[in-house]
């Protein structure tokens, strides 16, 4: 077997968590190497694929979107892996799917907060800041929720969401000293992006109950 299948032969669940480095080739890491687990963990009968992705993936024209895609065209692959994911489950067998989660402004310095201090949101229409830990719990979680199957969505603090249509590169810089530099370079404004209000604003204390008003990408196959 090869190097994809090795690493996921006898698994249930992947969580594909991988990007590319500053100097690598997203295509080959975000895109294609996100395509080729996906057909492999369908040859091999994982039942849920969890796809770390990013929010703001669709806003082309924010500030975000057109800084990070400098890096190889960063943002386009991402979301180009993230639609061969859905187009290969699709057409899986039905008991195989995914789940796509997308969090921003990652925190290595503050303590986890658990689904008590989280909101979920759906559309890429809003973005914040949160703790790794916390992403690391959300996609552990989904991993076994029916409610998340085919499904994919935002993963933020409560009380930090800005509109990803006019993220600012600032606002996804988890180093505050480099997000001060950012902001002076380029001379952004100081104001806050205002959330979009999308009425898919989830809260629960309790992750099962967090996803279980999620929307499916597509209508769950019978």
């Amino acid at each position: 077997m090869g190097g994809i299948e090795s690493a996921i032969a006898g698994a249930s669940v992947v969580i594909f968590a991988a990007t590319a480095s500053a100097r690598g080739d997203p295509r080959l890491v975000d895109n294609l190497g996100l395509e080729a687990t996906a057909k492999a963990c369908i040859a091999a009968g994982v039942e849920r694929l969890v796809v770390v992705s990013g929010a703001g993936v669709t806003k082309r024209e924010s500030q975000a979107y057109k800084f990070l895609n400098l890096f190889g065209r960063r943002m386009d692959e991402k979301v180009a892996g993230e639609q061969a994911v859905r187009r290969l489950f699709a057409v899986a067998p039905a008991h195989q799917d995914y789940t796509i989660v997308r969090p921003s402004g990652l925190l290595s310095d503050r303590e986890p907060l658990g689904a008590a201090g989280l909101e979920l949101n759906q559309g890429d229409e809003n973005a914040g800041f949160i703790c790794r830990a916390d992403v690391a719990a959300v996609c552990i979680e989904c991993a076994f929720s029916p409610a998340a199957a085919h499904a994919s969505f935002e993963c933020y603090i409560q009380g930090t969401a800005t509109a990803t249509q006019n993220l600012r590169v600032s606002a996804i810089l988890s180093n505050p000293t480099a997000a001060e530099v950012v902001k002076f370079v380029m001379r952004e404004e100081s104001r806050s992006s205002a959330p979009v209000i999308t009425g898919r604003e989830m809260r629960a204390s309790e992750f099962p109950a967090l996803f279980s008003k999620l929307q499916q990408d597509k209508p769950r196959r019978t």
